[in-house]
């Protein structure tokens, strides 16, 4: 039931899809039931469809009273969202699998030739979906058009108002963010949430308050944070697409607190505000005192940026499924600007904003494996690795490049960073991500001279001298250790965990501490200020890799937003 291949789904469609097929791998359902067996899923779900639907009046309970009574009736239950095999299917190229039924595949084919007209990313979405399964049944048309609403009415409140990019903003134009500027730029799924208003849900009055401060708290940094990306790409990387898009987000944010769902926001939030008494106002770290040079700013305002619309999103659940919705777009649209805004900066380009977010890095060599090598490449992708290496001493260069080409497209489904070891020569017909290098191996310098331009370069460091030399070679990663014995590789000395104290306390680019980390002993390294480690054997010597970089993943803590190049 897995295919490879990237899914013209966004998140949140790919979910209810796969939602549906994991259901019916269990239980049989007619190909015609299929549409009733979507809208279902896509009701549960959290989105600008099922947001528009509950708009409308659109429940599960009113469906079952409709003309699809005696169809719901025969459906089985829908999976858990929780369910684990949900995340281990692998979505499709096409967006449709070899034992698809013909409705869905119809469905599909519909909604990616509704995408031409409504969709500025080519990716099918909740709401295109929603269009989708409405146009291919007539079963459910007549029942929603006897509930009140039809499919025009549909995709005119998913769609109202057609996205218009605006003119590259002259330099001397001034940055308002009232709110009569930003009607004019307002958000489609904004705009359209804004004309179907839904009863506020009441809050416990001891959370009332916080819940408020929460949303003022991250409203005002987001906010903060696009006006600091704006000032940048308008001053240090002048392109008109990217400062009218950030402007464009910016105004967006500001509309969504329009919503009639929310009643008077600013008001709530102002009355609610408590900055002398917020705790959050006091803590600090040195990093965030100093800037080493202009291409940190970027990195650091579009994490914030991210990191505020997430909790917004998650706040915002409690008092607006459409202002929830709204920050879950506005956030995959600060993932479309990441690699254009950051691959102007220098070597600070995509690749190194994936990079500092990054904490779980897995070498892979065969003779470590338990499992299959690609086995255990993809469950360790699907339990949480941000970044593979191919450490291959003795295979030929044509065996390198077959399996760097494997494992790169897997890294690449993932979302994960691919780096080779060792083979500056190859990493270009590779395609990776980086190369890493040893003390014993090329020269930084040299290695620079061979990797294509944006390619990330790491080095293995055993003393606080060598990590000096390697920060003042421009490298952007370090491997920090030995710390302890391995059961991989044999050393006459350890670094020990007094180097990754020191290297929490002098690096200024991200590390990882290496050397027989386990689940045993990484909480001294915790102790000791690591954030980021490289394994193998605690993963791939495994009988169950998934759950092995799992349950390492989890115990490794959230890094700071303020802190964008380092390891604290």
């Amino acid at each position: 039931m897995t295919c490879r291949g990237m899914s013209p789904l966004t998140p949140g469609a790919e979910r209810v899809v796969q939602r549906c097929r994991l259901t019916t791998s269990t239980f049989a359902i007619a190909s015609d039931h299929w549409p009733a067996l979507l809208l279902t899923a896509l009701i549960e779900d959290e989105s600008l469809a099922s947001a528009t639907l509950r708009n409308a009046g659109i429940t599960l309970q009113r469906l079952h009273d409709s003309a699809l009574a005696d169809i719901l009736s025969v459906l089985p239950p829908l999976v858990s969202h929780e369910t684990p095999q949900l995340s281990e299917l692998m979505p499709s190229a096409s967006g449709v699998l070899p034992d698809d039924p013909d409705s869905l595949i119809r469905i599909i084919d519909t909604a990616r030739a509704m995408t031409r007209q409504l969709s500025s990313d080519g990716l099918i979405s909740s709401e295109l979906l929603l269009l989708a399964i409405a146009s291919n049944s007539t079963v459910i048309q007549r029942s929603l058009e006897r509930l009140g609403i039809s499919v025009d009415d549909l995709r005119s409140r998913m769609f109202q108002i057609e996205r218009i990019d605006p003119e590259p903003l002259p330099v001397d134009e001034p940055l308002s963010t009232s709110v009569a500027d930003t009607e004019r730029d307002v958000l489609p799924e904004a705009s359209a949430a804004a004309t179907a208003p839904t009863a506020a849900v009441p809050l416990p009055l001891n959370q009332a308050d916080s819940i408020y401060r929460v949303l003022d708290a991250c409203l005002n940094r987001a906010r903060e944070g696009l006006r600091v990306l704006e000032d940048y790409c308008r001053f240090f990387c002048p392109r008109g697409e990217l400062l009218s898009e950030l402007k464009s987000l910016r105004h967006d944010l500001c509309s969504a607190e329009q919503l009639t769902s929310l009643g008077d926001l600013l008001q709530r939030r102002l009355a609610a505000r408590d900055t002398l008494g917020d705790a959050g106002t006091a803590l600090t770290h040195p990093h965030e005192q100093t800037r080493t040079h202009a291409e940190t700013i970027p990195i650091a305002n579009l994490r914030r940026v991210q990191e505020s619309l997430r909790s917004l999103e998650e706040f915002g659940k409690l008092i607006s499924a459409e202002f929830a919705a709204v920050m879950k777009q506005l956030r995959y649209r600060t993932y479309v600007i990441e690699e254009p805004l950051l691959s102007g900066t220098g070597k600070n380009n995509a690749r190194s904003m994936r990079l500092q977010r990054s904490q779980l890095y897995v070498l892979i060599t065969e003779s470590q494996c338990t499992l299959p090598w690609k086995d255990v490449v993809q469950q360790a992708l699907a339990g949480g690795a941000d970044i593979l290496q191919l450490r291959e001493k003795h295979c030929s260069d044509r065996e390198v490049l077959q399996r760097a080409a494997w494992i790169r497209d897997a890294c690449t489904e993932a979302n994960a960073l691919f780096i080779l070891n060792d083979r500056a020569d190859l990493s270009g017909a590779a395609a990776a991500d980086g190369l890493h290098v040893g003390q014993d191996e090329l020269p930084p310098h040299q290695a620079r001279g061979i990797l294509a331009p944006g390619t990330l370069l790491g080095l293995s460091t055993h003393s606080s001298q060598q990590l000096r030399d390697a920060v003042d070679a421009k490298v952007d990663y370090l491997g920090v250790g030995p710390v302890f014995p391995s059961e991989t590789k044999q050393f006459s000395s350890f670094a020990g965990l007094e180097f990754v104290r020191a290297a929490a306390a002098e690096c200024p680019i991200p590390w990882f501490a290496i050397g027989g980390i386990s689940t045993n002993n990484l909480p001294q390294l915790l102790a000791a200020g690591c954030q980021r480690i490289a394994v193998t054997a605690a993963i791939t010597a495994t009988d169950h890799p998934r759950h092995a970089a799992r349950d390492l993943k989890d115990q490794l803590p959230l890094l700071a937003a303020e802190q964008p190049g380092t390891n604290p």
